[in-house]
């Protein structure tokens, strides 16, 4: 082009972004022949002849003479208008794309056809906490659980080779520590001819049901395990393996026993944490300590802490050892919760975890909750099977002792009937003296007879829920009991009984045939267990009581007493002391029917003793009869 016609560029209609012409000079071939400029695709907006507006891409240079004159210049001239639109076309596909990669709530990726360059959205690394650093090609596999990862590659290199959808479960590990589960589908990516070109995957976060599949199966599991053993210590050793490591990294059970809370069961699973372990087993929460487990124990409420700090270890530990012990187990996190069987609380079952798990979450809570359900509900059966081969053992005892106790009077009955049939049928006159003797012998053995099958029948009614209806009448207590110490068949030669009445009859309506029975026992009792020689004191009282009056009748003798971890049990059926079973006969029942027959009066039994010096039986009766049958007629009605 000859220099002389710039000047007629400024008539092809080519203007700048902003609508401005561009003038003649600034044309990529002005530029050319004007300065020698080399112009290599420079766009310029351009009004075509027919009036529409196009995109041209230009490059132009000079062309030079021998001697290096620019003496005309070669412009290039391509209409690029289709092709821009359609790269902005796809630059906001793209865009667009990139966006809704974004605000997908699930986590999203895209991978080479290899599997490799996989590319995350951010809630990728909200969830794992890597960076796009850490999670590029491979990385991201680092935080998948270990052993889910061959799982999880064997599925991929399978939907690689066969180009096929996969789907897959995994867990991965959270920026907070723990693991969550992720449910992950891959679908191939290809062109408009089918090939492979890479692979678009989702994953939605499926740990809540994952959790409650586990959760149930679990507890499944955890009652399969506690219905294996019947044994009490068992029970609770099974519940502290059943949790750990599902629940926690170490488990510890705490038991109410008569002497406090007792510490029956810690586990670890790491044999090097083994000192420390027992160590944690000798040290039992102390009264008065700020021990969450004896919080728990005292409200029967559950507590979650989802930070146990060193401070906590100072505050909850009571000796060196025992802090050293902690601090070498470090726990973090802790979950202590009753364990509550027939609304009363049996102890504790305390969950501990380290720093390599999430904080506990009342999901949390509610599972260790109804494990210690279950456990409870473990232990108290063990302990009601042992309860029940106690009582069928005491039974067996008691069915011995009725057999050998029944032959000593029926031999009686038996000798002294042949005795006297004999002299019959000799027929000799028999002395009155010897008469009245043998007669006296067989009544005092039917006697006998008669009370043990009042004691059978008094069980049969109680265990058929038939309590003995009293048939009441007006009875004067102190000269009952005066007619029972002064019974011939009642009193012993070897011991002195000794009666303290008032002087004035003390009136109660009650049964005199069941409350003879009851003061008869009370003495027999006493006799039997009482040194010979020994006194026998029976007194009789009346006694004002929040306005309401009482007859007393106290049997004290100074035998051998009764040891202080009998006297909770000495009323229960079949029941029978220490330090007289196997040495003296008796069959567990007479303690146990008196309690019935005074409770059936609206009245009870009391007893204070001290082995090696006697005990003392006091029995109240109302002078009148309870609004109830069952019971007294108000709380503050009892002595």
């Amino acid at each position: 082009l000859p220099s002389q016609a710039v000047s007629d560029y400024a008539a092809y209609g080519g203007y700048h972004e902003d609508g401005t012409p561009v003038a003649a000079e600034d044309y990529p071939t002005a530029r050319a022949l004007l300065r020698g400029e080399h112009v290599r695709n420079e766009l310029m907006r351009y009004r075509r002849g027919d009036g529409v507006d196009t995109l041209l891409e230009i490059s132009a240079v000079p062309l030079r003479s021998p001697e290096g004159a620019i003496t005309a210049a070669v412009c290039v001239f391509s209409d690029v208008a289709e092709r821009q639109r359609a790269e902005q076309a796809l630059r906001d596909s793209e865009e667009r794309y990139r966006q809704m990669f974004e605000a997908a709530p699930q986590v999203v990726w895209t991978n080479a056809t290899d599997g490799g360059g996989t590319l995350f959205n951010s809630r990728w690394f909200e969830l794992t906490g890597q960076t796009p650093e850490q999670a590029a090609s491979y990385g991201w596999l680092k935080v998948v659980h270990p052993d889910d990862l061959p799982r999880l590659r064997a599925r991929r290199d399978e939907g690689i080779r066969e180009g096929l959808t996969y789907a897959v479960e995994f867990r991965v590990k959270t920026a907070r520590g723990g693991y969550r589960w992720l449910m992950g589908r891959v679908v191939p990516l290809r062109n408009a001819s089918g090939v492979l070109t890479g692979w678009l995957g989702a994953a939605i976060d499926i740990h809540e049901r994952k959790r409650a599949e586990g959760v149930q199966r679990f507890l499944a599991e955890a009652s399969a395990v506690l219905a294996r053993s019947l044994d009490e210590r068992e029970t609770l050793e099974q519940a502290t393996r059943i949790v750990v490591p599902e629940l926690a990294d170490w488990c510890v059970v705490d038991l109410n026993t008569p002497g406090g809370l007792e510490r029956v069961a810690v586990f670890h699973p790491d044999p090097a944490m083994a000192s420390h372990v027992d160590a944690i087993r000798r040290h039992r929460p102390r009264a008065g300590s700020t021990s969450p487990v004896l919080e728990v124990f005292r409200t029967g409420e559950a507590r979650l802490i989802e930070r146990f700090e060193e401070e906590d270890y100072v505050a909850t530990t009571e000796s060196d050892a025992h802090l050293a012990a902690v601090r070498a187990l470090a726990p973090r996190h802790l979950l202590v919760v009753p364990l509550v069987a027939r609304e009363k609380v049996l102890g504790t079952l305390t969950l501990l975890s380290g720093t390599g798990r999430e904080p506990y979450t009342q999901e949390d809570l509610r599972l260790a909750q109804d494990l210690a359900g279950r456990c409870a509900l473990a232990l108290e059966n063990a302990r009601l099977l042992t309860r029940l081969q106690r009582a069928l053992r005491t039974r067996d005892d008691f069915l011995s002792s009725v057999a050998h106790d029944l032959r000593n009077p029926l031999t009686v009955i038996k000798m002294r009937a042949s005795l006297l049939s004999s002299e019959v049928a000799k027929q000799r006159e028999l002395a009155p003296e010897r008469l009245a003797s043998a007669a006296s012998r067989i009544l005092t053995a039917t006697d006998e007879m008669g009370s043990m099958l009042e004691s059978l029948v008094d069980v049969v009614r109680g265990e058929m829920n038939q309590p003995p209806n009293p048939r009441r009448t007006a009875v004067d207590m102190a000269a009952l009991a005066r007619e029972v110490a002064e019974d011939p068949q009642q009193g012993s030669r070897r011991h002195e009984v000794r009666v303290h009445t008032p002087d004035v009859p003390v009136i109660a309506l009650v049964d005199p045939v069941r409350v003879r029975r009851i003061v008869r026992n009370l003495l027999t009792n006493a006799v039997k267990y009482s040194p010979e020689g020994s006194s026998i004191d029976v007194s009789v009282e009346r006694r004002e009581v929040a306005g309401n009056g009482w007859a007393v009748v106290g049997v004290k003798d100074q035998g051998m007493g009764i040891p202080a971890s009998d006297l909770p049990h000495l009323f229960e059926r079949f029941f029978r002391g220490k330090n007289v079973a196997g040495r003296i006969p008796g069959t567990g029942l007479g303690l146990f029917g008196s309690r019935v027959l005074a409770e059936q009066h609206g009245g009870r039994i009391e007893v204070t003793s001290v082995e090696g010096q006697g005990s003392t039986f006091v029995l109240w009766l109302p002078l009148t009869p309870p609004s109830s049958p069952d019971e007294p007629s108000g709380e503050d009605a009892s002595p």
